[in-house]
């Protein structure tokens, strides 16, 4: 459990970068919140949706609640009118019978008081009003008759008006009956329609957190290669700056052992250059532009003189001055001026040419594979074709010109630790001057010869020192550069 809150909390840094907490929202940070009542970052996770559903179910089944109550109460008017229309249509019923008695009472009685006045009559004129009695007593029937067929019509209309209105009536509560069990079709088909959503609306958002659970377990998969790839190629970085700086420090103390360098100023070049190899081992983007004497403790200085921690702050206090003037990691020979390790000579020594470093020195025109100091075999070196001897080769190849002050400068943006060095040489015939040299790594070797040089005839060797690639120094004067 604990184990997936921490890889949660990586998620969310990827994701959100610094300021996660306050940008991921309060549902995101559930997992930890609810850590402490034992809920794991799934469950945590699903708090919220948890919580809308439980109260979409609860407005369902308030709406189903509703429903219910609104047919019942239906239910209950259709009982009362069908109630009232089965009272309406008996007292209908009762009514017709109450006036069909009525008529045919009235009219026994008229017939009745019909024979009695003519049994009067005949008792008094039997003869004279035989025939009229007989008359009256057509005409009474025949109009009773009329009254009867006419009470008989209207109690028949009344009768069937009475049972239209009862098959009306019963036509209407089937009507309504129908509509009932319609409505209650149709929710039945709207909830299970809801139920189908609901199901489905459940599966998709399952396939949702799969593929989220895939995307994530993906994106870690891709951040841990990342890393390990980047893993292995600052270890490679490392390993080939720690053999160049190996290699530098090796030719640097034997440039100091052949200029006989005191043990005190071999210390602080030393100190100078662990600090300077601290400083190149920083990435690019943090390294700071200039080197900082604090990137090396007083405890290594230490140790790597074998002295105290008062002496050791001596010696990194002289090898930042000496860094900051001008000190790059390689050895100056005491007849050339100050901060150019490879310029040409000055003073009484003007005249005098470069000595000659052993093994590592070509001659233009000499091919073949280069072997350093250690006899190591470094690859081919890149020189222009040799030339016919010459029997005075050391006027042909001065070190520049004499009274020249030399100009220094960066070339390109690369910063990595430079093992070779690329000498331009001008002129022709007898006469060949150097007029500018180039440090450069294995990579840049090809452009300083062929454009950082600006077409000068190139000679490449081995770099004494600590250097950095594109570091060029031009002895040419300002006009002829």
């Amino acid at each position: 459990m604990d184990r997936d809150r921490i890889v949660y909390r990586a998620y969310l840094k990827h994701k959100y970068g610094r300021g996660w907490r306050r940008k991921a929202g309060a549902n995101a940070l559930l997992p930890f919140t609810m850590g402490a009542y034992g809920l794991t970052v799934d469950q945590a996770l699903a708090l919220p949706q948890e919580q809308k559903e439980s109260e979409a179910k609860r407005a369902a089944d308030e709406h189903e609640r509703i429903a219910a109550a609104a047919a019942r109460e239906e239910q209950r008017v259709l009982n009362a009118e069908e109630r009232a229309a089965a009272a309406n249509v008996r007292r209908l019923e009762i009514a017709a019978t109450v006036t069909t008695a009525k008529h045919r009472i009235a009219a026994e009685t008229i017939v009745a008081e019909a024979e009695a006045r003519a049994a009067e009559v005949s008792a008094t004129s039997e003869a004279e009003t035989a025939a009229h009695t007989a008359r009256l007593s057509a005409e009474a029937a025949r109009r009773q008759a009329e009254r009867d067929a006419q009470t008989a019509e209207l109690t028949a209309e009344r009768a069937e008006q009475a049972e239209r209105s009862a098959v009306e009536a019963e036509a209407e509560v089937r009507k309504e009956e129908a509509i009932r069990i319609a409505a209650e079709r149709r929710k039945a088909t709207a909830s299970t329609m809801a139920e189908a959503a609901e199901i489905e609306r459940s599966a998709m958002e399952d396939r949702r957190r799969a593929a989220e659970a895939d995307r994530i377990a993906q994106e870690h998969r891709a951040a841990e290669a990342e890393a390990e790839a980047k893993t292995a190629e600052l270890q490679r970085r490392t390993a080939e700056h720690r053999e160049a700086t190996e290699r530098a420090e090796v030719a640097a103390l034997e440039a100091e052992d052949l200029a006989r360098v005191p043990l005190r100023e071999r210390a602080e070049r030393k100190v100078a250059r662990m600090i300077l190899a601290a400083w190149s081992a920083l990435p690019a983007e943090q390294r700071p532009e200039r080197p900082d004497m604090y990137a090396v403790s007083l405890e290594e200085v230490g140790e790597a003189l074998s002295v105290k921690q008062s002496v050791a702050g001596v010696r990194r206090q002289a090898a930042a001055d000496l860094i900051a003037t001008g000190y790059t990691g390689c050895i100056r020979q005491r007849t050339r001026p100050r901060g150019d390790p490879h310029g040409p000579p000055h003073g009484r020594n003007r005249h005098r040419t470069r000595p000659d470093p052993g093994p590592t020195r070509r001659r233009i025109g000499d091919s073949g594979p280069f072997h350093g100091r250690d006899g190591r075999s470094c690859g081919p070196v890149h020189l222009p074709p040799r030339r016919a001897r010459d029997p005075q080769p050391a006027a042909r190849r001065r070190l520049g010109r004499q009274g020249v002050t030399p100009a220094h400068g960066k070339a390109g943006a690369c910063t990595a630790p430079a093992p070779w060095l690329v000498e331009g040489y001008s002129g022709t015939g007898e006469v060949m001057s150097l007029d500018r040299t180039v440090y450069a790594c294995q990579a840049h070797l090809d452009t300083a010869e062929t454009q950082w040089l600006r077409g000068l005839t190139p000679c490449t060797r081995t770099a004494a020192g600590l250097q950095w690639c594109g570091q060029w120094t031009d002895y040419a004067p300002p006009g002829e550069a």
